[in-house]
């Protein structure tokens, strides 16, 4: 595996986001399937072969953006939708929210506070996309409708 995502995977277990680590690895693992043109008149062949450096940073960038960067724009929309829903059907309006198990105290995900470190890790993303910082938006969103 590339030396940098081994890095930054290692940083994230130190931060007990290892199960992003997880799924970074497990992503590499599989690999890439492939198709290999075989002799005349026989039919094709698929395999599957390792990532390339750069594929594995893709990767990495990737699962990083869906957990870190992405997850309060998907949070918003369902709220957005979710309110919607419940007052076409003439119901009072409400608002999602994530409760403590102990109690009923409601816990803020996502606040001002969580706001600018959250674009400023999509800026070293986009920064460190393999492709170049012009190419991240467009790869990255083409990606996410596949």
């Amino acid at each position: 595996m590339n030396n940098d995502v081994e890095r930054i995977n290692a940083t994230l277990r130190e931060q007990r986001l290892g199960w992003i680590a997880d799924e970074i690895e497990m992503t590499i693992a599989r690999g890439k399937p492939i198709t290999k043109d075989s002799p005349r008149g026989k039919p094709k062949e698929t395999m599957v072969v390792p990532l390339s450096p750069e594929e594995e940073e893709e990767v990495l960038i990737r699962v990083l953006r869906n957990y870190l960067v992405e997850v309060e724009d998907i949070w918003r929309s369902a709220e957005a939708t979710f309110a919607e829903e419940v007052s076409e059907h003439g119901n009072a309006p409400i608002a999602l929210s994530i409760t403590e198990a102990a109690s009923d105290r409601s816990v803020p995900l996502f606040d001002v506070e969580t706001e600018m470190p959250r674009r400023k890790l999509d800026e070293l993303l986009r920064q460190a996309w393999p492709g170049g910082p012009e190419d991240y938006p467009r790869r990255v969103i083409e990606q996410r409708r596949d």
